[in-house]
């Protein structure tokens, strides 16, 4: 969420709009969790900051974690928006194994919040199709959908094929599938010696992953957590990018490495259900397998590494399709519209 709100208030700054973040403190530990229920303060501080003055329209971001639904109602004589980064307010779990209290509490919290939601908001954005369709679902009003965006990176200077390394971006955790992948990945190393695997991130399944790379010291390597500079530079010279995540497990709206991917001409396999599989089945950029299943993963791992020509031709079609609809400058305009329609002008906003 946090890279996605950059590169939105870079775009809009860039095409004239003025943009004031609001954002928490941080993140509250022990009684102070209960303000995630309610805070008056920080709907106090909204208040007092959207009367400098009042703004053409106010754009939430992932509410109902960092601040509490209560904000939603303090900014009055402007229209209201949110993008939905994933499924918390529509009752979704933030992990796939919590206590059963915790998750109670969350669940209940959320159907407040999402009736508060749905009273104030006046439009609603989801970055994906199924999330507009959930989102209709539950009665919010004017729901758009505007899908991840980036900056178009620089031509690749090597293409897959050229490549022998299988890049995981993003949380080691089991709805991510990063030791779903390690499995794979074995089934297919004694058979293709050249290919390396490597991990990009932190989680709970990096023990499991560390004794995976110890058993293939020169083959697998986890880097830990990294810039973001650093990730895009290991997927420009990967000849695959594999994202597996669940959504049994834990539903998502992205995940942006498949959309960042592809710009940087990377074939991707992607699971079944993840919603950016629509990206990678429209372009033909790569392979849609069966979620939590090792052997089709395996399979799919198995084409690109015996096909370097399938691989970069599967690059070249993702990197066109990602341009053309996922570029910085595609989605800024089309924000920008809905912005201009809910405030009723016809210029720039604030």
């Amino acid at each position: 969420m946090e890279v996605h709100l950059r590169r939105l208030i870079d775009g809009l700054r860039a095409a004239g709009d003025d943009v004031e973040l609001f954002t928490a403190a941080g993140e509250r530990q022990g009684m102070a969790k209960l303000l995630d229920i309610w805070d008056p303060v920080a709907r106090r501080r909204l208040a007092e900051t959207a009367r400098r003055p009042t703004p053409d329209v106010v754009h939430f971001h992932n509410i109902a974690r960092e601040l509490s639904a209560s904000v939603l109602g303090a900014v009055r004589g402007a229209p209201k928006v949110m993008t939905f980064h994933d499924h918390r307010l529509l009752g979704a779990p933030d992990v796939s194994h919590q206590p059963r209290l915790r998750a109670s509490l969350i669940s209940a919290t959320c159907v407040l919040d999402r009736r508060v939601a749905r009273r104030h908001l006046d439009a609603a954005i989801a970055l994906s199709r199924d999330t507009a369709l959930l989102l209709a679902r539950y009665g919010f009003r004017d729901v758009c959908e505007l899908g991840l965006f980036a900056p178009v990176p620089p031509e690749p200077t090597t293409e897959p094929g050229q490549c022998h390394t299988i890049v995981f971006a993003g949380r080691l955790a089991p709805d991510k599938g990063a030791a779903l992948l390690g499995k794979a990945f074995e089934k297919i190393a004694e058979q293709h010696p050249e290919l390396r695997l490597v991990f990009a991130g932190e989680g709970p399944e990096r023990p499991e992953l560390e004794r995976l790379a110890g058993r293939w010291p020169d083959r697998i390597e986890l880097t830990g957590r990294v810039e973001e500079d650093r990730v895009h530079e290991l997927m420009a010279t990967a000849r695959l990018v594999v994202a597996p995540s669940s959504q049994r497990l834990r539903p998502e709206t992205g995940p942006q490495t498949v959309m960042e991917a592809a710009l940087l001409g990377r074939p991707v396999i992607t699971a079944e259900g993840v919603p950016m599989a629509a990206l990678v089945r429209a372009s033909g950029g790569g392979l849609v397998v069966r979620p939590d299943d090792v052997d089709d993963l395996a399979r799919g791992l198995e084409a690109f590494a015996r096909d370097p020509a399938a691989a970069s031709a599967a690059g070249r079609a993702a990197r066109i399709h990602a341009v053309a609809r996922h570029a910085t400058e595609v989605a800024i305009p089309q924000l920008r519209a809905v912005y201009r329609r809910l405030a009723g002008h016809g210029a720039g906003v604030s």
